[in-house]
């Protein structure tokens, strides 16, 4: 057992759960509250105005061609690196909303250290500059980007938490990773150490999130034609 500092904790959640969380959730509400029917069009209409996430965790020496699933909370999540261009990265992440694979994108500046943990007063890490959305075959339509948060300044001396942690080599998703594992009140999390990369998360002896796939041979889901 150790104690860690709030602050390096809280970055390191934050890395970690990047790629599982995003905007999926502000994402997934906005579908699902606005009632059936309208298909991929409408669903796109819903979404396009609202911010989206500044943030996204990508693997380990990322690549083009580059694709991985993860499963959460009985939902299906597919994520896709699909072009370069100035040594920027376009991702894609889709779903299956009713039938209608929705897709949001982003361009990632892959430089960005996504684990460092700014001072009090600095923006948090951020690494997307511009975004999309779409629904599978479509043009992409453009969205606003988040503001990126700022680190506010801790009232008092940061509290300390229990924890454990560890390495382990880990076979998910297809392939076998050098795994860090934190354990923090039960909850239970593996990531690629050096990036954050997500693989898996687990409380009171339930899986949320887990790596299911992982390949090299991706192709885009949105028309990126001129």
């Amino acid at each position: 057992m150790k104690l860690i500092n709030r602050s390096t904790l809280l970055s390191l959640a934050v890395a970690g759960s990047l790629c599982a969380c995003g905007a999926l959730p502000t994402d997934i509400g906005a579908l699902t509250g606005g009632g059936g029917g309208g298909g991929g069009s409408s669903m796109v209409d819903a979404m396009k105005d609202q911010p989206t996430m500044y943030m996204v965790n990508l693997p380990p020496n990322p690549a083009v061609g580059q694709w991985w699933d993860y499963s959460m909370a009985g939902t299906e999540q597919h994520n896709a690196i699909v072009a370069e261009k100035d040594g920027m990265l376009v991702v894609e992440q889709s779903m299956d909303m009713g039938g209608t694979i929705v897709v949001n994108a982003w361009l990632v500046d892959p430089s960005v250290d996504m684990m460092a943990t700014p001072r009090a007063g600095e923006k948090m890490a951020a690494n997307v500059s511009k975004a999309w959305i779409g629904a599978e075959g479509a043009k992409p339509v453009a969205r606003p980007v988040m503001e990126v948060m700022v680190m506010t300044e801790a009232a008092g001396d940061a509290p300390e938490v229990d924890f454990t942690e560890g390495t382990e080599s880990l076979a998910i998703g297809g392939k076998t990773w050098n795994a860090k594992w934190m354990e923090v009140s039960g909850a239970k999390t593996w990531t690629v150490d050096e990036t954050g990369f997500l693989l898996k998360s687990e409380a009171g002896g339930s899986v949320n999130v887990e790596l299911t796939g992982w390949g090299t041979d991706a192709k885009p889901m949105l028309d990126w034609t001129e």
